[in-house]
C-alpha cells in the first residue's frame, strides 16, 4: 500500500512538472510569475550565475534575506572577467562576500554583450546587484 502511495505522489510530481508553463531558454529558478520579454543577456548571465552560486549554509535565512552586494563586473574583449572584482557595496557579511567572490572566479568568463552594449560594458563594466534571491 505505501509503495502505491509513493508511486501516486512521484506520479503528481511529474504531472505538476509537465504542467508548468515556460521556455526551455528560461532560467531555472526564476520568479517571474508571467511571461514578458526581458533583457535576453542578462538572463544568460544569470542563468551562469545561478548554477555557481548558493548561499553559504552557515548564513542563516533571516540574516541573508537583508544582505546584498553591488559590484561592477569588468570583462576583456573575449569575455574573461578581471579580477580583482570591484565591489560597490559590501554586504557587511565575509561569508556573503567571499561566496560571490568565489562563484565569480569559478565562472570566469560570460558571454559577450550584445554589439549595441559591447563598447560600454567593456569600458564601463556590468554592473550588478546580489542578493540571497540571486542577481537583480
Amino acid at each position: 500500500m505505501q509503495a502505491s502511495l509513493d508511486r501516486a505522489e512521484l506520479m503528481a510530481a511529474a504531472q505538476q512538472e509537465i504542467e508548468q508553463e515556460g521556455s526551455p531558454d528560461g532560467v531555472a529558478g526564476g520568479t517571474a510569475r508571467t511571461a514578458s520579454e526581458g533583457d535576453a543577456y542578462m538572463t544568460r548571465i544569470a542563468d551562469l550565475w545561478n548554477r555557481a552560486w548558493s548561499l553559504p549554509s552557515i548564513i542563516p535565512r533571516e540574516e541573508a534575506k537583508s544582505l546584498f552586494v553591488l559590484l561592477v563586473l569588468n570583462i576583456d574583449k573575449n569575455g574573461r572577467l578581471q579580477f580583482p572584482l570591484q565591489f560597490d557595496k559590501s554586504s557587511g557579511n565575509a561569508h556573503f562576500d567571499n561566496s560571490v567572490k568565489a562563484a565569480w572566479k569559478k565562472i570566469g568568463k560570460i558571454p559577450l554583450p550584445p554589439p549595441d552594449r559591447f563598447a560600454a560594458i567593456l569600458a564601463n563594466g556590468l554592473g550588478l546587484k546580489h542578493t540571497w534571491r540571486g542577481l537583480q
